[in-house]
């Protein structure tokens, strides 16, 4: 069975979890209710989700695992990207920590990013910007 499997949108955040067989969690910004029923709503372009889900051509690789302090990604990508941002929730979705990275260059990048504000327990680590979507499930000890 491939797809999302199980989905959770009642996080007081507003965000919904989806979870998925092959590609883990995902975490997902919800629009709120706050919508004008008359507005048009505009379609997204579903290109960028399919180009995401490609881990041969952008991956990330978290260490050390666990951790206390910080941690050391390796981003490769395809193609260098713009405006990318760097974020950490903890499960109930509640923005822990943020960095705004910018521009990332196509191959390789190290970056390291401090969790002084993480308490101990388990983080989903999100990287991404206006074409690439990467997520990993980090542990804080």
């Amino acid at each position: 069975y491939e797809g999302a499997w199980g989905v959770y949108p009642l996080l007081p955040s507003g965000n919904i979890l989806v979870s998925d067989m092959q590609r883990g969690l995902f975490v997902l910004e919800s629009m709120g209710d706050n919508c004008d029923p008359k507005a048009n709503i505009i379609p997204c372009d579903l290109t960028s989700a399919v180009e995401a889900l490609d881990e041969t051509k952008n991956h990330i690789t978290i260490y050390p695992q666990p951790t206390h302090d910080f941690i050391n990604l390796n981003i490769t990508l395809e193609k260098t990207r713009k405006n990318t941002r760097i974020q950490l929730y903890d499960w109930s979705g509640r923005l822990v920590e943020s960095l705004w990275v910018g521009n990332l260059q196509a191959g390789e990048q190290s970056l390291e990013l401090e969790l002084s504000q993480a308490a101990a327990g388990m983080y989903l680590l999100k990287v991404q910007n206006e074409e690439v979507f990467l997520a990993k499930k980090i542990v804080i000890d």
